[in-house]
């Protein structure tokens, strides 16, 4: 962004976040999507607009499923940057045996979890127990990532509606 326009930015209080530089980028109408998500336009617009503002996973895979675009590509355009953990590594011990390494893959603390992708214990706990509104995108992007997982797909378990 050159600096004349970035500052006719600030003086507009246009700054996008990268959900507004994404959206804007595919000249997606906001008040549209809102209303084709059930989103109110002002919390759209402040998920683009407000660094503060947090962008949940639900409403992440909603508007990335609305836009027709490619979920593991606009993830890694989001959220690239960030450095997950390798989840796996948790559970190795050299002093399992070939049962318990084959199990431990799918057995895992939920402290370590929680330890491992920074998110507060008592969070963790509450997500699993469905006592808050749901994991943000970031998290299920780590999780994907430090599980070996497929983005779209870890994605789809977590915020697609059930049937």
């Amino acid at each position: 962004m050159s600096q004349t326009i970035y500052y006719q930015a600030i003086k507009h209080n246009v700054l996008n976040t990268k959900l507004g530089d994404f959206l804007d980028k595919k000249r997606i109408n906001k008040s549209k999507l809102a209303f084709s998500i059930g989103m109110t336009t002002d919390h759209l617009n402040a998920l683009c607009h407000e660094d503060e503002a947090i962008l949940y996973a639900e409403e992440f895979y909603a508007i990335i499923k609305a836009t027709k675009s490619d979920l593991n590509s606009v993830a890694e355009e989001f959220f690239g940057d960030r450095k997950p953990p390798d989840l796996r590594e948790l559970n190795k011990s050299k002093n399992k045996t070939n049962f318990g390494q084959y199990i431990s893959k799918y057995l895992y603390k939920q402290k370590d979890l929680a330890d491992a992708l920074k998110i507060n214990k008592t969070r963790f706990n509450n997500l699993i127990q469905n006592k808050v509104k749901g994991p943000y995108a970031y998290e299920v992007y780590d999780l994907a990532k430090g599980f070996g997982e497929d983005v779209e797909e870890t994605f789809k378990r977590i915020c697609a509606p059930t049937e």
